[in-house]
């Protein structure tokens, strides 16, 4: 049913991902009253998505725009001038009531666009309604059918909404469409446009700069309608402010995803160079096309027992030692290896061969996994696609933790021990010392945030660094404290007899003994 729909909005002009299709199919079937919250940035489509829907079902859209201070009696009765009553105004039935006597007759779509410009007084007003159907005002009641009744609430983030009003309706969150979604829409209108790839450029472009509002597809065809009319006295500058920034704010903050360096106080009306939006699309067009990137848990073969996929790095520019150690696999960009640099120490004779990555084609390759307390040095690649490897020493009572907060095991066994979460696998080996070397491969773009929820890395610890602090890594981290015999590179390591801790940036303790610091930390 869902794929049914999905192909309809298609079909009508709103472009989507399935999932989407899949959300709002299951809203319109829920009860006592169908519908949804949909909640997104300017400009992606929450609006259109509703009207698309009413015109696909065949259903009467009754649409109403808040504004700041909306009250409840805005809902209830709208006053427009009338020359020919009395007082000189005339009351027509607002948006919900209008709603609720229509759904007696026929089934309707009613659409509240923006709620959170309402007072919150309104939340509690649309309780009622949404739960039996019931409105009361001026002495006077309405019952409204709601199986004939569907009800989108949009809104952005003005005010936090009340919870009980968010519990009776499902959320759909929308985002703004991926540029395959949006050449699929300009080909579908104006196939074979010469500057359909430079439109696609500039969508992008739009959505790094953060725009108030980033362009939507009808801005876009409207542009290359533009270029159409006016053939070689189209000016992409002037065009693309007229039917895309149309702020010089706008305008300013498109200049700026340009690539070049620019001026703190220049124009906001600087021009745009044409040249920025040729070619680039040709390279764009084989990044969308360009296969997945192999999974590092493939190629460690860190594999549940269910799981017989198998791949490895076919690249002759990579040895079997390089593959064997290496601690990561990024897309190769400007900001990536920006990033990377910023984890060197020296400059190298051959910039595609760094202190701790490798450019290989199109991907960095990082040299040897991250220790889980450097993990703050990755932050800045959070979003980036790729993978990477963080190694952590734990004991058997920790991973049962790590269980508990999300860590689902699919291997467990004395000596080698699985485990899965969203966009993370794990695996844990055991030593010598009783304890488990622990691989922890985070997808930058779909486990970053996890990896921080269930592995709570420890804080990066400096040499100002108070003692209280590093007393936290331990209790954290105990392995730290019970195995002497890896090696001490990165981590905190227990040396000599006499018992002296020490961390790597040569911040020490006082002389204890082992069972001194254990105890003092919380462990005995």
């Amino acid at each position: 049913m869902n794929q049914q729909l999905y192909e309809k909005l298609i079909k009508n002009g709103y472009y989507c991902e399935a999932s989407l299709a899949a959300c709002v199919q299951v809203a319109l079937e829920i009860r006592p009253v169908s519908g949804a919250f949909l909640k997104g940035p300017a400009g992606c489509g929450k609006t259109s998505l509703v009207e698309t829907l009413a015109r696909v079902l065949g259903r009467e859209l009754i649409y109403y725009q808040c504004y700041p201070g909306t009250r409840e009696d805005d809902l209830l009765v709208k006053l427009i001038p009338c020359e020919e009553s009395t007082s000189g105004i005339k009351a027509l039935d607002g948006p919900v009531l209008h709603a609720a006597k229509a759904s007696l007759e026929r089934p309707v779509f009613l659409m509240l666009d923006e709620w959170d410009k309402t007072r919150p007084s309104a939340d509690s007003f649309m309780l009622d309604f949404l739960q039996s159907g019931r409105i009361c005002f001026n002495g006077r009641s309405c019952t409204a059918n709601l199986n004939n009744v569907t009800v989108f609430i949009a809104m952005n983030d003005e005010r936090e909404i009340s919870e009980s009003l968010l519990r009776r309706l499902p959320l759909i969150k929308l985002s703004h469409l991926p540029t395959q979604r949006v050449k699929e829409a300009l080909e579908q209108t104006h196939s074979g446009h010469p500057y359909i790839n430079s439109a696609l450029v500039l969508y992008e472009r739009c959505l790094m700069a953060r725009m108030s509002k980033p362009a939507t597809i009808q801005e876009l065809r409207q542009l290359l309608d533009a270029i159409t009319l006016l053939g070689e006295d189209a000016d992409w500058n002037t065009l693309v402010f007229q039917f895309v920034t149309k702020t010089e704010e706008n305008h300013y903050l498109l200049k700026q995803t340009e690539g070049k360096e620019t001026r703190f106080q220049q124009e906001y009306l600087e021009k745009l160079d044409p040249a920025e939006y040729e070619e680039v699309p040709k390279e764009r067009e084989a990044q969308l096309q360009r296969p997945h990137m192999p999974r590092i848990s493939e190629v460690k073969k860190m594999l549940s027992i269910a799981q017989k996929a198998e791949n490895i790095f076919d690249s002759p520019q990579l040895t079997e030692e390089e593959i064997e150690k290496a601690g990561g696999v990024i897309s190769l960009t400007d900001d990536t290896y920006n990033n990377v640099v910023s984890l060197c120490e020296n400059p190298t004779h051959d910039p595609n061969d760094l202190e701790v990555a490798k450019v290989v084609g199109k991907n960095l390759i990082l040299k040897e996994p991250v220790y889980i307390e450097d993990s703050s040095s990755i932050a800045p690649m959070e979003g980036a696609e790729g993978e990477v490897v963080f190694i952590a020493y734990y004991p058997h009572s920790y991973i049962r933790t790590l269980q508990k907060r999300g860590l689902k095991i699919v291997k467990y066994s004395e000596k080698e021990i699985l485990g899965k979460t969203q966009g993370i696998d794990f695996r844990a080996l055991l030593n010598s010392a009783g304890y488990y070397d622990c691989e922890i491969i985070v997808d930058l773009q779909e486990g970053w945030r996890e990896f921080f929820y269930v592995f709570d890395p420890p804080a990066k610890l400096g040499e100002t660094d108070d003692y209280g602090r590093i007393k936290s890594v331990l209790k954290a981290h105990v392995s730290y404290v019970y195995d002497s015999s890896l090696p001490s590179r990165n981590r905190l390591s227990y040396k000599s007899e006499k018992g002296i801790l020490y961390y790597r940036f040569g911040y020490s303790f006082k002389e204890k003994t082992l069972e001194e610091v254990k105890k003092e930390v919380g462990i005995l």
